[in-house]
């Protein structure tokens, strides 16, 4: 089971891939970055570090084209 503290805010994203946290939240809105809400749709998001690191290699695979 992975731990609360193992799941990274839009704060922490922003801060790893030098985004705003505005720009962060529309990726993930948009699905570009999975994520999820913890307590409904007012919730805070959350993203677990996996997809971060598929989304890193995504981008990373695009670029490279």
């Amino acid at each position: 089971m992975l731990a609360m503290e193992e799941l990274l805010t839009p704060e922490d994203v922003a801060r790893i891939l030098r985004m705003t946290e505005a720009s962060v939240r529309e990726t993930l809105k948009s699905g570009e970055i999975r994520g999820f809400k913890l307590g409904g749709r007012t919730g805070r998001w959350k993203i677990k570090p996996e997809e971060l690191r598929r989304y890193i290699e995504e981008r990373e695979s695009q670029d490279g084209n």
